[in-house]
């Protein structure tokens, strides 16, 4: 496995404006289930499309980044693994819009938490995501990067958070 620092920001979407056409964004249907392991680590196994992954996030000092571990594995690897996963999932469609140089990354989840749409965009280095001006779909009020509430595992464990 290889350990890749990850910097990203993230926001709720309330609504898609209707010059971005999902139907061409290239959508995926991701499917994710989370367990903890030994040392209380979070341990997400991922149907992207038709591929099968394992990832290890950690928390870093800052919200915007995290280390992250994620190896391919076989179909058969995740499904002796899912069904562990009972009562930790989501799922989602993933759409790929483009924005400048930037790729957006909108997730509409589906199952329990049907409605509900957040959008994602990586970063190389933390001086890039502190200079990027999102959209305006992409409100400063809706920004969530530094809210934990908001990570996939939290949803999937408590469902989506309720508004503070």
């Amino acid at each position: 496995m290889l350990t890749k620092l990850e910097i990203e920001r993230k926001w709720v979407v309330k609504s898609v404006p209707p010059e971005i056409d999902l139907e061409v964004c290239d959508p995926v249907e991701i499917n994710q289930g989370y367990l903890t392991d030994e040392n209380g680590k979070v341990i997400r196994y991922r149907r992207k499309g038709d591929k099968f992954y394992k990832t290890h996030k950690s928390p870093t000092d800052n919200p915007a980044q995290r280390l992250e571990d994620e190896v391919e594995i076989t179909e058969e690897d995740f499904n002796a693994k899912w069904p562990q996963t009972e009562g930790c999932r989501i799922r989602k469609f993933r759409y790929h819009i483009e924005y400048g140089d930037k790729m957006i990354e909108l997730d509409v989840f589906l199952g329990d938490n049907v409605g509900h749409m957040m959008a994602e965009v990586e970063f190389e280095t933390t001086d890039a995501s502190d200079a990027f001006e999102p959209p305006t779909w992409l409100e400063k009020k809706n920004e969530v990067t530094e809210d934990a509430r908001y990570g996939n595992a939290e949803i999937a464990i408590h469902g989506w958070p309720k508004p503070v």
